[in-house]
């Protein structure tokens, strides 16, 4: 059933997501967490805002039973049909539908304080009864909102955590936008949710402290995740990622993270991890224009330079790039191996690794580049060997 709120501060459905019936509920979740926004906006101000409290009124006599009468009558007879035994969702379901009710009457209060104030003309914190009222009736609806979200199933029939995020790509307007952002932060929870399931004081120990062992140095690239492709959980890895992975010796964000991570966290192991196909060391080998990244990618287009002859004897394109990433990550671990904070660690006797490695997004392994180097002589020899075979 599609709501028939047509108001101003609350942007309509877009008819589109009716295509995609569970898009439409976070969409609603999303329109729902805007009046509850709003609403709280409104509770703390004298000022008479008829527009606005015309259009939550609306919304609270319209759309929110039209959504309690959507999921009782379609969503939660599909969850019937997906869930598992062991998702106990009667259980839910009986608690939402007992949450139904108590929305409506909590409602009902609202709506009242809000006939009252635009009888008066004024704001509604000018009620005393509005502190009673309006904050209650918010969190009411977005912990209802947060159950739902846990809930929701897929398509493909799982009731499993999943992510609406890509699904509403392709639409467009504010709400669109918001259920994309509202999705990133159920997805949050449930991800949340689980660890606690898993391990109930998980993110106790996560807080007390941090100490990772390692520091990733890696390419921004959305593909390349670093905890993920190493099997890491949160608090055992510290990242630092920028375009094509560099480590630049002027570079204060980047002299910051490395000096902390040996400092103060002593990582054993600093990883500098590039990827094949990366678009950073692509542009830097090509010839166009690009503007600020150019200057970025200096420092690898000059390397480019530097072994031109080789690199036109490569004649396909996309390998010549990969061997300028393969050496691209050698160029940085032989900057870290000379970097002061790197070499004072190594003088005071502290455990410490460099490494290069290179991911392939194809096939999502990491290979070894026998880069490695502990001692200042092995970043001696390192930086005489040959980079190309025929040197």
């Amino acid at each position: 059933m599609e709501p028939v709120y047509k108001g101003g501060f609350i942007e309509a459905m877009p008819t589109e997501l009716l295509r995609e019936p569970l898009v439409w509920f976070f969409a609603e979740h999303y329109r729902h967490r805007s009046v509850c926004k709003r609403l709280r906006e409104l509770a703390k101000t004298v000022a008479f805002d008829e527009d606005a409290l015309r259009d939550v009124l609306q919304f609270l006599d319209s759309d929110l039973p039209l959504h309690i009468i959507d999921e009782e009558d379609d969503l939660f007879p599909l969850l019937r049909r997906r869930c598992e035994a062991d998702d106990q969702i009667e259980n839910v379901l009986g608690m939402l539908s007992g949450e139904h009710a108590s929305d409506l009457h909590d409602a009902s209060a609202v709506k009242s304080l809000i006939a009252s104030a635009l009888n008066d003309r004024r704001g509604p914190a000018g009620y005393v009864e509005a502190p009673q009222v309006i904050p209650p009736f918010c969190r009411s609806q977005e912990r209802h909102i947060a159950t739902d979200c846990a809930r929701a199933p897929e398509r493909n029939g799982s009731s499993q955590p999943r992510s609406s995020a890509g699904r509403s790509q392709r639409l467009t307007g504010s709400v669109c936008g918001g259920v994309m952002i509202e999705a990133l932060l159920d997805n949050n929870m449930n991800w949340a949710s689980a660890r606690v399931r898993a391990d109930p004081k998980y993110f106790q120990r996560l807080s007390a402290q941090q100490s990772p062992e390692y520091l990733w140095i890696g390419c921004s690239d959305s593909r390349v995740p670093a905890n993920e492709i190493v099997g890491l959980d949160p608090g055992e890895l510290f990242v630092h990622r920028n375009v094509a992975n560099l480590a630049p010796p002027r570079d204060v964000n980047f002299l910051s993270v490395l000096q902390y991570s040996i400092q103060i966290l002593k990582v054993r192991h600093v990883i500098v991890c590039g990827h094949y196909g990366c678009g950073g060391v692509r542009a830097a080998i090509e010839t166009k224009r690009l503007g600020l990244i150019d200057h970025w990618l200096q420092p690898i287009s000059d390397m480019a330079h530097r072994h031109k002859s080789h690199l036109h004897a490569i004649t396909d394109f996309d390998t010549r790039v990969n061997v300028m990433c393969e050496h691209n990550v050698r160029a940085q671990v032989e900057y870290i191996g000379r970097n002061p904070f790197v070499t004072d660690a190594w003088r005071k006797g502290q455990s410490l690794a460099i490494h290069g490695w290179i991911y392939s997004i194809r096939d999502g392994l990491l290979r070894n580049l026998d880069l490695t180097i502990e001692r200042p002589k092995e970043a001696d020899v390192l930086s005489a060997r040959p980079w190309f075979a025929n040197d």
